[in-house]
């Protein structure tokens, strides 16, 4: 029984507990301690194998049959005994042989358990039995990727197979991407490599692109959208963006489909816009409503409303409720609901089992805590006696029980009980409710929008409205839906706002959810707002109490990241200061971060002064902000100083930094300011500032000037090198004639004849052609380029030209070779631009060959002009295939030289949006290509535009990862790059400051890491940030006599 698995038996450990690890994921055969007794029938096996005589037909049927027991039964140390007998040299390398050599029992095999494992034990020994089964793969490479069993053989190997291998194999599985993602096992196959794929790998990048393009034909697919959705789940911005493209133009359509609204479903997450838009203009109003009337289109209608209106996109949102409400009388029943959209933020969509692929769990959080609610009397209060209702009251609760509608009269009775402020209008107005049916009560309540608002402003309207909520769940949709639809109102009112507070305290989870969300998405507008800033303090407050901590957290990160534009609003200050009083560490910290740099402007300012002196009030950001006052020179620190509010604003600092005992920071800013004291007579900081020089502590602290004295020596400016002018190629245009007639050579005059020739050409004919063609493109003698000219001077520009740029492209491996060549990439040139048609025919070699053609000088010359004479169409689709081979080609010895010529020609055509898009593919992989020999200069090219979005992605990708690179010869020439520019010099010197001392001092002894260092500490002194610089001094000063000889050392030497 121990040996009968696949798995050897492991003794137990001496003196410890068992382990729960899993088996390796690649199974290694390990001899068992005994030798095992092969059966008869395996022995003869063995000795087959094991003889070097070719075995005859009948022998091979025999073996084979054997083999397949052997590897599919249950007994796997019968398999293991003979793999252990063959070795690993000719004798295994035959029976791998024989196993792979039939395609049926190599199926067979594979798609049983038991084979499938064995097969795995066997990949990955040497590289020529990995041939075996590489063949044996890709000969059935289909069937054996639609079988959850033989699919592991395949994906095993693609893990341990060489280079070259996984390279075919992956050739392969995009070739079967489409067909897998429609197969009813192998989607799941697709989905799970998709899953282990990285998305910024070349083929992992390939596989996606090959599912966007096809997701219009995969979305309408039962499987194949699955395959669709998880490819949108990974959030991969340029592959989502591939698949919006794709689905362009079949949203409408795909909308009517079961399982192509799942997929537009999801799309909507991303790109709303353009889904929303070709709802709009695609469909009339007509077309629009039979679609949100359909049973899968409803859906799809009813997310594009609530993801456009969540958007604040009143356009979209706007245009698309007017072209539904002339047929709201056409969607009655369920479909009805949306015409309620506007106030309901529920799924409408029920639960089916198997409706889509798994989505993401929404976040749930932590139960709240129940703590008792304001003065509201109980849910279902009714006074200890009867009251006698009156006339008016008694005739609203009779038409209220039956199933009439409400007269106008009635209606303003039911407005007078909910408001009265009368001494019995209490107790009316809960007899009536303990009466009446609550559900039409709050249905008429809730019909008319601004009645509803009226009454919720109402102070007794407000208190009685909350004694309706909460009681059950179906009554508590009705005003769930008509505090959404008047949101903005609703919040921005005192008395209003406590029906929406008390709806938050007792709706049910999922109400709570959504009111928590309009609250987010309102929250810069009630902070600005007079009535709005205090009801959204006491939000915070609330769900603060109610420990909904997960809400919490989500607005104030909200409100710290518009911090700045808060902090100058009259109210938006106010909530600034209250969330800095709530003394949460990670919220106080995004506040400053939003905050880093505008605190001197904030502080001429009434309402900035008061959030920088909150800050100041927090021991972690005040370093922040005085730092930023010592950084500022002393004609605008006086200025600050003597401005109405700035000056509270630098007492305060230095009151701080000195009762921290900050004394650096105390004395940076007191030195400062003391020369100019006779400039702050009567101001606060005047008279701090003159106390200051009566006490002992100026006395003592000798000439404080000298602190931190300047060690600015400016080293001499060297211009940057001179911009190297790329030539566009001496090419003359494309239809040049030579001012006199060139006479045609014999077998160019042929050739001519050819192309005006109607009648089609034989084989040999055609080869003939070929090589006359080859000769006269790629000619070197002298009148070889007029030779050309001649010959396209007498073609006709459209069906001669055509056949010609046919057959010069029919055959990829010559068209390769001509573009390589000098003479034959400048004629190509000259032949791009002429016709659209005529450019099809280059375009779909250059497409064919593209990585042969962008990793070569000459022949990229043909791509580029290409770039820059075909249709907009073909050059969106040759930027496509740039975007998705970037990374391929920064690596390549000549492909990184093309890479940043493509960057520089899109720059100087103005297709910013391309190049935008392929700087930020060279910025996410920024990391892999700085350690790269060659990728490392094309990072440094992106870095020298000065793109500032594209110079913070390349510091994003790289953070955490400066101190790696600077130890590497071409990292840290990056590093250097990124010390030269302004946004991300900071965050290179901090990381340096966040290194052990020891390992600075490793940094700076290295060959590389030393220039790194040098140049650190330059930028920091020459920019004069006093504290990163004064701070890798400290830290290297120690260590001084270790760095002798090195630049460092000598700067620290001469620092002295």
């Amino acid at each position: 029984m121990a040996n009968g698995g696949d798995h050897p038996t492991v003794p137990p450990r001496l003196r410890g507990t068992p382990t729960a690890n899993p088996p390796p994921p690649r199974r290694r055969f390990t001899p068992p301690r005994r030798r095992v007794d092969l059966t008869e029938e395996n022995q003869s096996l063995l000795n087959s194998f094991r003889s070097s005589a070719a075995l005859t037909p009948q022998e091979t049927a025999t073996c084979t049959q054997s083999l397949f027991r052997l590897m599919t039964s249950s007994d796997a140390s019968q398999f293991r005994e003979l793999v252990a007998r063959l070795g690993d040299g000719n004798d295994l390398r035959r029976m791998v042989s024989l196993l792979t050599s039939n395609n049926a029992p190599f199926l067979q095999t594979a798609r049983n358990e038991n084979g499938s494992n064995r097969m795995q034990d066997l990949l990955g020994r040497t590289d020529d039995l990995d041939n075996f089964f590489l063949i044996a793969i890709l000969r059935r490479f289909f069937d054996v990727m639609c079988d959850g069993d033989s699919s592991r053989v395949a994906l095993r190997g693609m893990r341990v197979f060489s280079q070259e291998k996984r390279a075919a194999m992956y050739d392969h599985l995009l070739s079967d991407a489409v067909n897998l993602a429609c197969d009813a096992d192998g989607y799941v196959v697709l989905n799970d490599i998709i899953d282990d794929s990285d998305p910024r790998s070349f083929y992992g990048g390939r596989l996606l692109y090959v599912v966007a393009r096809n997701a219009h034909q995969l979305s309408d697919h039962a499987f194949g959208s699955r395959v669709v959705q998880r490819v949108l789940q990974l959030n991969d911005l340029r592959c989502t963006r591939d698949v919006a493209v794709s689905l362009r133009g079949h949203c409408v359509y795909l909308s009517l489909t079961k399982y192509g609204s799942y997929v537009v479903e999801m799309l909507l997450d991303t790109e709303a816009v353009m889904v929303a838009d070709e709802l709009l203009w695609g469909c009339n109003e007509e077309r629009l409503a039979l679609l949100a009337r359909n049973e899968f289109g409803s859906f799809v209608v009813l997310k594009a409303l609530r993801v456009t209106r969540e958007m604040y996109r009143r356009d979209l949102f706007g245009v698309l409720v007017d072209k539904l409400m002339p047929f709201v009388h056409h969607l009655g029943g369920f479909h009805g609901r949306l015409t309620y959209i506007m106030a309901n933020g529920g799924d409408l969509r029920p639960a089916a089992a198997g409706a889509s692929i798994e989505r993401a769990s929404p976040v749930v959080p932590p139960p709240s805590r129940e703590i008792p609610t304001a003065n509201i009397p109980p849910a279902r209060f009714t006074a200890p006696n009867r009251v006698n209702l009156t006339e008016d009251n008694q005739s609203l609760l009779n038409s209220i029980r039956s199933s009439a509608a409400l007269t106008p009269q009635e209606r303003n009775t039911l407005f007078n009980l909910m408001t009265s402020s009368e001494e019995n209008g209490a107790a009316q107005f809960r007899e009536v409710v303990s009466r009446s049916d609550l559900r039409r009560m709050a249905l008429f309540l809730t019909s008319d929008l601004d009645r509803f608002l009226e009454m919720a402003r109402n102070k007794n309207g407000s208190n009685r409205i909350q004694e309706l909520l909460g009681r059950t769940d179906d009554l508590d949709t009705y005003f769930f839906n008509a505090i959404l639809s008047r949101f903005d109102h609703i919040m921005t009112d005192y008395e209003a706002s406590r029906v929406a507070m008390q709806g938050m305290r007792v709706f049910s989870e999922e109400k709570k959810t959504e009111m928590c969300s309009y609250v987010r998405h309102h929250a810069i507008p009630l902070a600005c707002d007079r009535s709005g800033y205090a009801v959204l303090k006491e939000i915070i407050n609330v769900w603060s109490s109610l420990g909904h901590f997960f809400y919490r957290d989500q607005l104030l990160d909200i409100v710290a990241r518009n911090a700045l534009y808060l902090s100058y609003d009259a109210h938006g200050s106010y909530v600034v200061q209250h969330v800095l009083r709530l003394n949460d560490l990670r919220c106080t910290h995004n506040v400053a971060v939003s905050l880093r740099g505008s605190c001197f402007g904030l502080s001429f300012t009434k309402f900035g002064s008061f959030v920088v002196q909150k800050l100041l009030d927090t021991e972690e950001e005040a370093v922040m902000v005085v730092r930023e006052l010592v950084r500022c020179d002393e004609e605008r620190l006086v200025r600050l100083a003597r401005s109405d509010y700035g000056n509270y604003v630098l007492v305060k600092a230095l009151r701080v930094m000195q009762e921290s005992n900050r004394i650096d920071l105390f004395w940076d800013l007191a030195n400062k300011l003391r020369p100019y004291v006779h400039l702050l007579r009567g101001r606060s900081v005047g008279a701090f500032l003159y106390w200051l020089q009566l006490t002992y502590i100026m006395a003592n602290g000798g000439d404080l000037t000298a602190t931190g004295a300047s060690i600015e020596q400016e080293p001499p400016v060297v211009p940057p090198p001179l911009r190297r002018e790329i030539p566009t190629a001496n090419i003359p245009p494309p239809r040049f004639a030579a001012p006199n007639r060139v006479n045609l050579t014999e077998e160019n005059q042929s050739l001519l004849n050819s192309f005006r020739s109607s009648a089609a050409m034989t084989p040999q004919e055609t080869d003939a052609c070929m090589q006359s063609l080859f000769n006269v493109i790629t000619s070197n003698e002298e009148d070889g380029a007029a030779q050309f000219r001649e010959v396209i001077s007498r073609l006709d520009e459209g069906n001669d030209l055509r056949k010609m740029a046919s057959l010069l492209t029919s055959d990829l491996n010559r068209f390769l070779e001509m573009a390589i060549d000098d003479n034959g990439s400048n004629r190509i040139q000259e032949l791009l631009g002429i016709r659209d048609d005529v450019d099809t025919f280059f375009y779909n070699a250059i497409l064919s060959r593209f990585n042969h053609i962008m990793t070569d000088y000459e022949a990229s010359r043909v791509a580029m002009q290409g770039m820059r004479v075909f249709s907009e169409e073909k050059k969106t689709g040759m930027c496509n295939y740039v975007r998705h081979h970037a990374v391929h080609l920064a690596c390549d010895r000549c492909g990184y030289a093309v890479l940043k010529q493509i960057i520089n020609v899109w720059s100087s055509l103005g297709h910013f949006f391309y190049r935008d898009q392929l700087l930020y593919v060279v910025a996410q992989n920024a990391l892999d290509l700085s350690y790269h020999a060659r990728g490392n200069y094309v990072v440094q090219h992106v870095l020298q535009l000065n793109d500032l979005r594209c110079t913070r992605n390349v510091a994003v990708s790289l953070s955490g990862h400066y101190f790696g690179l600077s130890f590497t010869k071409f990292g840290s020439y990056v590093v250097e790059k990124l010390l030269d520019t302004e946004e991300a010099a900071v965050m290179v010197v901090e990381e340096f400051l966040r290194c052990e001392g020891e390992s600075l001092v490793g940094l700076a002894t290295s060959a590389y890491g030393n220039f790194v260092v040098v140049k650190a500490l330059r930028v920091m002194r020459e920019r004069n940030r006093r504290d990163q610089f004064w701070g890798l001094v400290n830290k290297l000063r120690p260590h001084v006599h270790l760095l002798r000889g090195r630049k460092v050392g000598a700067f620290l030497y001469w620092l002295r």
